[in-house]
């Protein structure tokens, strides 16, 4: 047997063992299969929640496709995700039952030019509940083509994790350097980077500097999480700001969406081009934590005051419910960028440029005037220009919304995948953006074209 069979199989093993310490003494088994269209298996990601206890379950298909799992007894609702790319097949079944279940693939995206990156995740290394070959694997159940792993304060990972590199998965060096005064996301760095902020402004430019002056490239991690806050509003070195991040609901759905958006709209509004970028920051791959607060909201509340506070402010049911049972999972934020190949300095170039969109699962493939977000636009004598826009989602859509400096503009209502091309009113000096929405939380934004 290959190393690298070996290595897949020793990650489906421990997965579903970790898995298994959170079920109840009374649980059964379901077992079954994965394909695709044309019938072969797939490494997917498959769900199991109970009907009647809320209680749920997460495993990975082994490379046949293969899984076999605890789940509750009795009733059960089953989801095989692949990403965004991929058809959700969900089922009802009972335990001991054997179930196939088909996905289809909805768009090759990297045929394409757009390959799917999460580029802020986390290890046994740091503070991860799986090994570094345990988070690649389940990368590839959720259809990433790229990752990077940035434990914090430490390179050590990187040895192992470049070592998972296969023909569709790029594994990418990351850190997160973890200060006091906020968190930044160093990737492409084969260095370690002080994380020393006793200096305040100035150790921030000088971490920004060594990542740059070190080839990589520098993110602002969830800026506006409570208890991990950017603190530096006046120092704008970094390369990218993560508005969209994938923390435990409330985190992600109230601070980084609201907040990090509002934010990265009111930098450019004062002249700034600063690129986005969404990611997971997941600690667990099976989801452990956002499970336990579905099923259990009052007692997770009392482990993390964080959550508490949130879950008492913050309607349960239409905002923190949906976005819980999506994932929180390695790629439930992620940034699909435009390259002509897949390779670590295309990357750190698309995520500087802006050349891409953020999603949670959302598609959107948007040129302005023919030209990738991120591009600067001559305007000349026109006022308008068209922004051409192909929607693709595995969730039902509802609308796409066309943003010059920070207001809509225009609304296009859309229940399914969809192409559309609209005129845009604009002057010179101005930014668009392109938003598209699905059923919360289902979301996605381009990066920003700049008119001149």
């Amino acid at each position: 047997m290959s190393t690298g069979i070996r290595i897949m199989w020793r990650a489906i093993v421990l997965l579903v063992l970790s898995a298994a310490l959170l079920m109840p003494a009374n649980a059964a088994e379901l077992a079954g299969q994965v394909v695709d269209e044309a019938g072969q298996g797939l490494i997917a990601r498959v769900t199991v929640v109970s009907s009647t206890t809320r209680a749920s379950e997460v495993a990975f298909t082994a490379p046949d496709g293969s899984f076999r799992m605890q789940v509750p007894e009795g009733e059960l609702h089953v989801l095989a995700t692949r990403g965004p790319e991929w058809s959700i097949a969900e089922a009802q079944a009972q335990d001991g039952q054997q179930l196939s279940l088909q996905l289809q693939r909805l768009v090759d995206m990297p045929a394409r030019g757009w390959w799917g990156a999460d580029l802020h995740m986390h290890s046994t290394v740091s503070d991860g509940a799986q090994s570094p070959e345990d988070v690649a694997y389940a990368c590839r159940a959720e259809g990433l083509q790229i990752a990077a792993l940035a434990d914090h304060n430490t390179v050590d990972h990187h040895p192992v994790w470049l070592a998972q590199r296969s023909d569709d998965f790029l594994p990418i060096r990351g850190q997160e350097v973890t200060t006091k005064r906020g968190h930044m996301v160093a990737i492409n760095n084969p260095s370690l980077i002080s994380h020393d902020i006793s200096q305040g402004e100035a150790d921030a430019r000088r971490i920004f500097r060594q990542i740059r002056e070190d080839g990589g490239v520098s993110i602002v991690a969830h800026p506006y999480v409570p208890g991990h806050v950017y603190q530096f509003p006046e120092v704008l070195d970094y390369d990218a700001m993560e508005i969209l991040n994938g923390s435990v609901p409330p985190h992600g759905p109230v601070f980084d969406f609201v907040q990090g958006r509002k934010a990265w709209h009111q930098l450019l509004s004062q002249g700034h081009r600063i690129a986005v970028v969404g990611n997971s920051d997941c600690h667990d791959v099976t989801s452990g934590t956002g499970r336990r607060l579905l099923r259990n909201p009052e007692q997770s509340s009392q482990s993390d005051w964080r959550l508490g506070m949130m879950v008492a402010l913050v309607d349960f049911e239409q905002i923190i419910e949906p976005w819980g049972w999506k994932g929180l999972h390695v790629g439930f934020y992620r940034t699909y960028l435009q390259m002509d190949e897949l390779s670590e300095e295309n990357v750190a170039d698309a995520v500087r440029a802006g050349r891409g969109f953020v999603t949670n699962g959302p598609l959107l493939i948007a040129t302005l005037d023919g030209q990738l977000p991120g591009a600067e636009i001559q305007l000349g004598e026109r006022e308008r220009l068209e922004l051409a826009a192909e929607m693709i989602a595995n969730r039902p859509l509802e609308r796409l919304e066309i943003l010059v400096n920070g207001e809509p503009q225009l609304s296009v209502g859309t229940s399914s995948a969809a192409q559309t091309a609209v005129t845009v009113p604009v002057r010179p000096g101005d930014w668009v953006v392109a938003e598209l929405y699905g059923q919360w939380p289902e979301f996605a934004t381009t990066n920003a074209w700049y008119v001149r």
